[in-house]
């Protein structure tokens, strides 16, 4: 606005079409005088300025180097803006300072290098262009990647299997073995790695572990990659050698050594260790059970319900949220009953079942968490509420909610309490199941009841206290109150 009154910019890019819009003014005789309207004054244009292109991303340079150097020279970049091509010569949906022309529909595609990174909706549009131009095309488009993850590695079992109807049946239970996430995880760096290759001269299968190392080399260059983080770029080489046939090129001394010196050097790049995930404490815990006792916003109190709730059961976030009616039941002594009917690596189990806990009464009142996670039941129950409501969703709301979810509640609620983590740590809605276990040990719960309260599959005690237990934690009134309930009678 400013611009177009003083008719002056100090950009020279800007003072350029200042000078160019003051010529055409000049030879309408028209004088221009721009001022603020508000944005219910002015709601076609307001709308256009907000409307976000949501389709108007750019491929990271580095892949885009690596298609160039492996089905190029690339010449024009056909859905761009001056603000993500990746050539000097581009097209644009709408007129755009730098563009070669406006709208690629329209454009001759025969005879060039292109590269085509459409919105994902127009890849029929773009397959029919190519075809009818006979174009030579390189494009970014969408693909299931766990689909095509799973009929690689069945196609493989299949053909090593004598290709029957039982290798079938083998090859889809063996495919069944990963879930889709992890699948499509493992496709994604598959393609990354072929990526690599592709651009170095080198071959993906067989690969060697040199290959392989080159690729953690690449890993580490681009700075994002943590150590922790490495293998679940190698497993993919490994399985897709293996599905194969092949020797598992990512193991070995030489690539034990390498990953010991991306860690070594990683953290001589950051300077210091991250911050590591805190057992979230029984003090605060109460804390929270004590403010959603008090609160009148029915939001917060859920959210806060669901924290205690964690703590209290011993859950996992994501089993904990997936929890529903038909999984409660009150008991007559102020205790619930719940079951836990899909919960982590039950599949890899002999005999798998479903956990059933009872949680009783605490011999101390008021038992808040306890307390508050009845109300909860009651008043969702009350409300007319099917048995397949998730217990910590809004009430109509089917589909629970996620860790993300989880996470932000938590921070909001240790921001609004004023809870802090300790110096070089953070609390994570994962550690308050690590939080309960410490605190239940503090307050003398017997470690078999500890590790059946964690749902573990053996009934001993060592993975209890090498990942979820800090023996130094000291016993406190807060732990007594939440866990109490636990202790041996009689």
């Amino acid at each position: 606005m400013g611009v177009l009154n003083a008719m002056c910019s100090r950009s020279p890019r800007l003072m350029a079409e200042v000078r160019r819009l003051h010529g055409t003014l000049e030879a309408m005789g028209v004088r221009v005088r721009a001022s603020w309207l508000p944005s219910v004054a002015n709601v076609a244009a307001d709308r256009l300025s907000r409307n976000a292109d949501r389709t108007d991303w750019r491929l990271f340079p580095a892949v885009f180097a690596a298609l160039d150097a492996a089905w190029g020279p690339l010449t024009v970049d056909r859905f761009a803006s001056v603000t993500n091509t990746q050539l000097p010569r581009y097209n644009s949906w709408h007129l755009d300072p730098g563009c070669e022309a406006v709208d690629a529909w329209t454009q001759d595609w025969a005879g060039e290098g292109n590269f085509a990174n459409p919105p994902f909706s127009k890849a029929a549009l773009l397959l029919r262009k190519t075809v009818a131009d006979a174009a030579t095309v390189v494009a970014v488009l969408p693909g299931v990647a766990a689909g095509r993850w799973h009929a690689f590695v069945h196609a493989n079992v299949v053909d090593r299997l004598g290709g029957d109807a039982a290798a079938r049946v083998a090859a889809d239970l063996h495919v069944s073995s990963l879930t889709p996430d992890t699948a499509a995880k493992y496709e994604q760096h598959w393609r990354q790695f072929t990526v690599l290759c592709a651009s170095t001269g080198r071959t993906a299968l067989p690969a060697t572990a040199d290959t392989v190392a080159a690729y953690l080399a690449s890993l580490f260059s681009r700075a994002t990659e943590r150590p922790s983080s490495l293998q679940s770029y190698i497993s993919p080489i490994n399985t897709r050698h293996a599905t194969v046939g092949f020797v598992r090129p990512a193991t070995g001394p030489f690539l034990a050594s390498v990953r010991a010196g991306f860690a070594r050097c990683w953290f001589g790049r950051i300077g210091v260790l991250p911050p590591e995930r805190a057992k979230f404490p029984a003090a605060a815990a109460w804390a929270i059970a004590e403010a959603a006792a008090n609160t009148t916003c029915p939001v917060t109190r859920a959210k806060m319900t669901t924290i205690t709730t964690a703590f209290l059961f011993f859950r996992r976030t994501a089993e904990l949220l997936r929890l529903t009616l038909a999984d409660f039941a009150l008991r007559p002594d102020g205790g619930v009953d719940f079951q836990v009917v899909r919960y982590k690596n039950a599949e890899r189990r002999r005999g798998a079942h479903r956990l059933t806990y009872t949680i009783p009464p605490a011999p101390r009142q008021p038992d808040l968490p306890l307390d508050l996670l009845r109300d909860r039941l009651a008043w969702l129950s009350a409300a007319g509420a099917p048995p397949a409501q998730p217990v910590f969703s809004s009430l109509g709301s089917l589909r629970p909610p996620t860790r993300d979810d989880m996470a932000r509640w938590l921070a909001e609620v240790c921001a609004a309490l004023g809870i802090s983590a300790p110096l070089g740590a953070f609390f994570s809605p994962y550690f308050t199941r690590g939080g309960a276990a410490t605190a239940a040990y503090a307050a003398g719960v017997p470690d078999g009841r500890i590790v059946a309260l964690l749902g573990h599959s053996r009934r001993d005690s060592v993975t209890a206290h090498k990942h979820y237990i800090d023996a130094l934690v000291d016993p406190c009134p807060a732990a007594r109150r939440f866990f109490d309930r636990f202790l041996p009678r009689g």
